[in-house]
């Protein structure tokens, strides 16, 4: 058997089936290598799909967080409805809207069920007509419609229902409520902005054309005509109507200001009852034309000398007075209280009140009434005139100093304008005396005679306050009896009303004079001087005082009939004070414009100042570098040809010559602005007065610059 096995087991067998196992090694090398690529790649894939996989979820949770983001988050009410009607999906707005916690509460619930007890159900019936309709038809509906919340809050919206196709069948709508209100309100504010700018502008047009046509018409007038009273009469209806042209132009250019918040304030010291005096003395001819009474009634302890915008609160002042006697019939009363209800140590606050007796203001007219470009009613500019601008320019001005304004008004029953402003005192610049020393004040009997109470209160105050004896009667008759009483001991002053009802103060100056003629007899009215100064110096009437009165005025009057007359208050003497002084001294005008030097030559014709006129600044430099020592002071233009007045003055300046630096140079220009000033002063001008030229303003700028207290010249 060895040797048979011998046989068949030969070496070439063996080396054949190495062979044999070697090729099976490698096919099973080859698929064990293969094996394990595929298991690599398995486990590639496995991560691949474990990354997609987590995406996955990261998206979908990004998406769900942006889906309740949105939900949450999203101002316009949005739902989905289900075939029958039923909520299914909706933003947080509507849960929010039906006063509820969570969508849970909301959840296949209709939106008529929903709405019942708290929105309008005609709203509510018509959302379910036309989610029907857009069933019916498979097209998107657009309407707006109001919804009301229990029966008061309400919105304004636009409500879009779009039909949700699913595979080609209808699957329920989204509906989509957009809440317009506040965007509509703008509108309809633009809208009543807009008309009320249409009606301002129309106002404007009709403002500025009626003086101008009285301006142009009286010219004509004047110049066709022979009669100097016909003239006279047509340059004071030219002068009327410029000065209500220059107000309309005011308030335009204050309103523009406003608009643009360019409104600026001058603040500066300033006697607080003289601006008072000239602000009532602006609508006192109003007054007297309408015959109404005008009582000012000024607290006693009011610090006299203040700081602020003086100009500016006069403004308003004059505003309220002005409309009060426009609104105001004839023969109806207007008063003007100032109060002062705080004081520090450096400041003060007062109230000062405008009440009429006119036609009223109506709670609805009282809501627009501080609007720029409208007055409470549209019939109010036609009937009664005005630019519709003067509460919206003062309610401004108020607020820019530091106070409010209110009204207080009824229908037909008039109305008081109240505001309030903070002013500081000026400890700085002496106000002027009020009482004369040598008065014997403590033995001084004054009798004022007027019919109204608030008069004969006033004089009793200012007595009061001053310490002198005063007493009061009601009319012509009373007085006559408490002057016979008096006989043996007189009254030194009688102030005695021109209007009173049966005895007017003519008729009693004169029975004064047959009872007494000891006592200095004094008129107090509201009517022009002019008018009864023959009838009351034939009577032995000695002074006039203009009302409204002021505490001032009636002791200015005391002072100058019994002391020695130390105090000349007011400014209608400074021109007299000054025509004497004038006469050594010379101006350089520099204005290019003919009539403008005519207006200043006429205007100074009587003080004999001696004026030169340069037609633009060019000139201007050459006569005053060519004289220097001619000149005392030069009144400069702005806009000139050639070399505007900014140029002039500065060349001037540069002049190697002592007097170019001191020579007072002023403004003279229609740039009125503050930063127009600014520029005047930073070029090295020493002042400013404002076109139209107010007379008064030239004379005090005289008397400042020109040092007229003394009696000759430097």
């Amino acid at each position: 058997m060895a040797e048979e096995f011998k046989n068949e087991v030969t070496l070439e067998s063996l080396q054949e089936e190495i062979k044999k196992l070697k090729r099976e090694k490698n096919s099973l090398d080859s698929q064990l290598r293969t094996n394990q690529l595929l298991i690599e790649r398995y486990k590639k894939i496995q991560v691949a799909f474990d990354n997609y996989k987590l995406f996955k979820e990261k998206e979908q949770a990004i998406l769900d967080r942006n889906i309740g983001l949105f939900l949450k988050y999203s101002p316009s009410i949005t739902f989905l409805v289900n075939k029958i009607g039923y909520i299914v999906f909706s933003t947080d707005a509507l849960i929010g809207a039906l006063r509820l916690e969570s969508f849970k509460e909301i959840y296949n619930h209709s939106i008529s069920e929903l709405t019942v007890e708290i929105v309008d159900r005609n709203w509510s019936v018509k959302l379910d007509q036309t989610i029907k309709e857009t069933e019916r038809s498979l097209k998107s509906i657009s309407y707006f419609d109001r919804i009301t919340f229990d029966d008061t809050k309400y919105y304004e919206c636009e409500i879009n229902i779009v039909p949700v196709i699913v595979d080609g069948d209808y699957d329920g709508d989204l509906v989509l409520i957009t809440d317009n209100t506040e965007i509509i309100n703008q509108r309809k504010k633009a809208e009543v902005a807009s008309r009320a700018k249409g009606d301002f502008l129309a106002n404007m047009s009709h403002e500025i054309r009626t003086p101008m046509n009285a301006i142009i018409g009286m010219t004509n007038i004047a110049m066709s005509s022979k009669s100097t009273e016909r003239k006279e009469y047509c340059l004071d209806k030219i002068k009327e109507a410029s000065v209500h042209l220059l107000g309309v132009i005011n308030d335009i250019l204050d309103m523009s200001k406003i608009e643009a918040n360019k409104l600026e304030t001058f603040k500066q010291s300033f006697d607080f009852e003289k601006m008072v005096i000239k602000t009532a003395n602006v609508i006192n001819f109003k007054v007297d034309e309408k015959k109404q009474e005008f009582l000012v009634n000024i607290d006693h302890d009011i610090h006299r000398q203040l700081i602020s915008d003086d100009q500016r609160l006069a403004q308003v002042i004059t505003n309220l007075l002005s409309n009060a006697v426009k609104f105001t019939p004839e023969y109806g009363k207007i008063s003007l209280a100032i109060t002062k209800i705080f004081e520090s140590e450096q400041d003060l606050v007062l109230k000062i009140a405008v009440k009429d007796t006119g036609i009223g203001i109506t709670d609805e007219q009282k809501a627009r009434l501080f609007t720029s470009f409208e007055q409470a009613d549209g019939s109010i500019s036609r009937k009664f005139g005005g630019t519709g601008l003067g509460l919206a320019i003062s309610k401004s001005i108020v607020e820019f100093l530091g106070g409010l304004i209110t009204v207080e008004s009824n229908q037909n029953e008039g109305s008081t304008f109240i505001f309030t402003t903070v002013l500081e005192k000026d400890f700085t610049t002496k106000p002027s005396k009020l009482v004369d020393k040598d008065v014997n004040w403590k033995n001084l009997r004054v009798l004022a005679v007027d019919d109204a109470f608030e008069i004969r209160e006033y004089f009793l105050d200012i007595a009061d306050a001053l310490g002198f004896n005063c007493e009061v009667a009601s009319d012509g008759f009373g007085a006559c009896l408490m002057a016979e009483a008096h006989r043996k001991d007189p009254y030194h002053i009688v102030f005695i009303d021109w209007r009173m009802p049966g005895m007017n103060g003519i008729e009693l100056a004169n029975k004064l004079r047959d009872i007494t003629n000891s006592a200095l007899v004094m008129m107090i009215s509201s009517t022009e001087w002019a008018e009864i100064q023959d009838q009351a110096s034939n009577a032995g009437i000695v002074k006039y005082v203009p009302k409204p009165l002021f505490s001032s005025q009636i002791v200015d009057i005391i002072n100058q009939c019994l002391g020695n007359d130390q105090i000349v208050t007011g400014d209608d003497l400074l021109f007299t004070n000054l025509i004497g002084k004038l006469e050594k001294y010379t101006i350089l005008l520099a204005e290019d414009i003919l009539i403008n030097q005519e207006i200043v030559q006429s205007a100074l014709e009587d003080t004999k100042i001696k004026i030169e006129c340069a037609d633009n600044g060019k000139i201007a430099y050459q006569m005053f570098a060519n004289h220097p020592e001619k000149y005392d002071i030069i009144f400069m233009d702005i806009h000139m040809p050639e070399q505007d007045g900014y140029e002039t003055t500065l060349k001037i300046r540069a002049l190697d010559i002592p007097k170019a630096k001191s020579i007072p140079i002023v403004a003279m220009t229609a740039n009125v602005f503050k930063e127009d000033v600014e520029r005047c002063l930073a070029v090295g001008m020493n002042d400013h007065i404002g076109k139209p030229l107010d007379f008064e303003k030239i004379m005090e700028k005289l008397k400042l610059y020109l040092n007229l207290n003394k009696e000759d010249k430097q």
